[in-house]
């Protein structure tokens, strides 16, 4: 996913000023001031590329392609968001996206089950306050 909003860079100083949440806050007001958009790019592969090993970078010359595009147009705190209790898994993929024979991906997905199956008991048992909301201060 490439943002279509130009990329820039904080100097050490502005990052040592954000607050823990600037992500999040410097989002809100992007989308106060409308959409925001990524593109979704993928590279083709030429033969003898490994489609199947990530430890194989391909060259910088392949062929790139835009398939879709991400708009955003509100988002949610994760505290009390609607994502909250969902959980990432790479291999839950849209109509028209196939996973490649990268087996990383298996694992990635085994391994965000676990660490999902673990925060949910963490917020069951009071002891994520920052999931929750709960005792933050802000």
């Amino acid at each position: 996913m490439r943002p279509q909003a130009p990329f820039v860079e904080m100097d050490k100083a502005q990052r040592a000023q954000a607050p823990l949440d600037y992500l999040a806050e410097e989002l809100g007001q992007r989308l106060a001031a409308g959409p925001v958009r990524w593109d979704m790019q993928v590279s083709l592969p030429e033969p003898g590329d490994a489609i199947d090993d990530p430890s194989q970078p391909w060259p910088e010359n392949r062929q790139q392609v835009t398939v879709g595009t991400l708009t955003l147009l509100q988002w949610q705190p994760q505290a009390d968001g609607a994502c909250r209790d969902l959980n990432f898994d790479p291999l839950i993929l849209p109509t028209g996206v196939e996973a490649s024979d990268d087996p990383i991906l298996a694992a990635r997905s085994a391994v965000y089950a676990k660490s999902f199956d673990r925060r949910e008991r963490e917020i069951a048992s009071g002891k994520a306050i920052q999931a929750t909301g709960q005792g933050v201060t802000r």
